[in-house]
């Protein structure tokens, strides 16, 4: 019979060690638990983001096609669909670029993410020029702007997307491999846990035995659920031990050889997995394409890569083999390309009818420029004959003119005058076109300039009551430009401005800005503006725009003068706000 000291030893031991052996339960059951439950995290977060990051790299490529499309169609509704498509496909990069960007992404793959950012605006600002060149009908530049610059930065943001593709397959490789070393730890935390209950079996009894079997049955339950993780997982693993014989396979690997776990275990990885454009031999085990030919010789693309398995002490105990099937991504890459091979053949064709129509418009241009300068030289002889007999008219004094013939003389005179203004700037126009018009630019005080200018248009701001305001300060600023077609230039700005003002309005002159290259004069009126939708015309050539009444006008006058300051290296332009008169700015390169 047991003493009570011994019974409450006994009781105590048994306490004890029914603490510790619970306590070693409790920590290999969470342990696998939590092994088994980051697998599933892993497996679950690198499926969803490999699905993102396939729906980027389509939705970014069929986005690039689309807008290829666009610039091949003539047909404005095709075109019109083909943008809704382009927008619909932006809208899909948009929303999985975001469900990516809002993903648990590891350090390395943030980088690769933050580097598609500036690619991706890049892209954005590339084909919005695109989309405006297919509105101003210029496909040719849109083409240009489409090879040069937005299929190269969509290769290099397929390329990144590419990358991260990789990262998740080589993240889930990791996370079976920290799952079979957390589950192995778990195994040895058990069977430590056996080995004191066979210690203290002549002390438990029964009630150890008991416990073991129930802690067998937990075991064998989580073995299932990480078995049932394992088969669940969409690409094929088959694990090795050191020598490359097989242990297990997946469904997925089952399905890509078409043999079945019972009938491989035992047989060597390269009898079981069948791989053209692989050496066993010399293969170092990283990610690599292949075509897997399984069982009924069938021919499947597919990527694989073995990953080592080691124990606690570093040394090899088990290699994993990750077969991923690329079937569908193969199947689109290939239809990619014949798409592209039949999209650069179009190109290529549209690219040589646009270079004839190109080359007959530039000779039609050419015989038009021709025509002008022989009609504008035939006419100015005969025009100056008629302007000189009737100014000898008007100096004849011995035989004296009536009034009535008086005013005729004078509306002779006057109309002439404007018809050899007229060709005149013809004259300039066909010399611009015809590269003929000579340019020295030289150093000119932008205030000297002005001054002359103003000077000469004074009197006909004065017969209008104008009032003329110039801002300019002394030697502010030196520009380079052609002295004398500077002039022809400013006069042409300032008797609009006068032209086309109000009684009693005002003209301001006035240097806004200047920068290290280029200063910016103004010349505003206080008229009646320019609506914005003849803003974009008023330089084109023979535009005349409804203005007052009475003021007479060929439109070649401002297009001689924007080809003028274009000729020089400067730039001109207009703003204006109707019924408030306009703004006109020409910006001239500080010498």
């Amino acid at each position: 019979m047991i003493d009570s000291k011994t019974r409450t030893t006994l009781i105590i031991a048994f306490g004890l060690m029914l603490i510790f052996i619970l306590l070693l339960t409790s920590a290999g059951g969470y342990l696998l638990i939590s092994g088994l439950q980051r697998v599933e995290d892993v497996v679950a977060q690198n499926v969803r983001k490999s699905e993102l990051i396939s729906d980027l790299r389509i939705a970014g490529r069929l986005r690039s096609l689309t807008l290829s499309q666009m610039l091949l169609m003539d047909d404005p509704i095709d075109r019109a669909d083909e943008y809704d498509r382009f927008n619909a496909f932006g809208t899909e990069f948009i929303v999985a670029r975001n469900a990516l960007a809002d993903s648990i992404l590891s350090q390395q793959e943030k980088d690769i993410f933050e580097a598609t950012s500036p690619l991706s605006i890049k892209i954005g600002l590339a084909q919005r020029k695109i989309i405006a060149s297919i509105d101003e009908q210029d496909f040719l530049k849109g083409r240009d702007l489409q090879v040069a610059k937005s299929i190269p930065l969509q290769r290099q943001t397929d390329e990144l997307f590419k990358q991260l593709q990789n990262l998740q397959r080589v993240e889930t490789v990791n996370g079976v491999k920290e799952a079979t070393e957390e589950f192995r730890g778990s195994l040895y935390i058990l069977l430590s846990m056996a080995l004191f209950i066979l210690l203290a079996i002549s002390v438990i009894g029964r009630f150890v035995v008991r416990y073991t079997g129930e802690s067998e049955r937990r075991l064998s339950k989580q073995k299932e659920q990480a078995e049932t993780v394992l088969h669940s997982i969409t690409d094929g693993v088959i694990s090795c031990d050191v020598n490359r014989k097989v242990i297990s396979i997946n469904d997925a690997a089952e399905n890509l050889t078409g043999l079945m776990h019972s009938s491989v275990k035992g047989f060597s990885l390269s009898s079981v997995l069948a791989l053209e454009g692989i050496d066993w031999v010399t293969w170092d085990g990283n990610i690599t394409p292949a075509i897997c030919v399984n069982r009924n010789k069938a021919r499947i693309p597919v990527e694989v890569s073995i990953h080592d398995v080691c124990d606690e002490n570093g040394d090899i105990d088990s290699r994993v083999t990750v077969i991923k099937d690329i079937t569908e991504r193969t199947r689109a890459e290939r239809a990619l390309k014949i798409r592209q091979s039949e999209l650069e053949k179009l190109v290529r064709r549209r690219t040589v009818e646009l270079t004839a129509a190109k080359d007959l418009a530039e000779q039609a241009n050419k015989t038009k420029t021709e025509f002008l300068s022989r009609m504008s030289h035939e006419l100015r002889t005969p025009l100056n004959a008629i302007l000189g007999f009737s100014q000898l008219l008007q100096l004849d004094y011995e035989k004296s003119l009536t009034l009535h013939q008086a005013k005729n003389l004078f509306e002779i005179e006057t109309a002439g005058n404007h018809l050899l203004e007229l060709i005149n700037e013809l004259l300039d126009l066909s010399r611009i076109e015809s590269g003929k018009v000579e340019i020295n630019n030289e150093s000119i005080p932008l205030f000297e300039i002005v001054n002359e200018c103003v000077k000469m248009v004074l009197p006909l701001a004065q017969e209008r009551g104008l009032t003329i305001v110039n801002s300019l300060a002394e030697n502010r600023v030196i520009i380079s430009a052609d002295k004398l077609r500077l002039k022809q230039v400013l006069l042409n700005i300032l008797s609009n401005a006068i032209k086309y003002n109000y009684e009693k309005g005002s003209v301001y002159i006035d240097v806004p800005s200047i920068d290290s290259n280029f200063a910016r004069l103004t010349i505003k009126d206080t008229g009646i503006g320019i609506s914005d939708e003849n803003r974009k015309r008023v330089f084109n050539d023979f535009e005349r725009l409804s203005s007052h009444a009475g003021i007479e006008g060929s439109g070649i006058g401002l297009s001689v003068t924007r080809h003028l300051v274009e000729v020089m290296g400067g730039k001109i332009g207009v703003d204006n706000s109707v019924d408030d008169g306009c703004t006109f700015w020409i910006e001239f390169p500080i010498k």
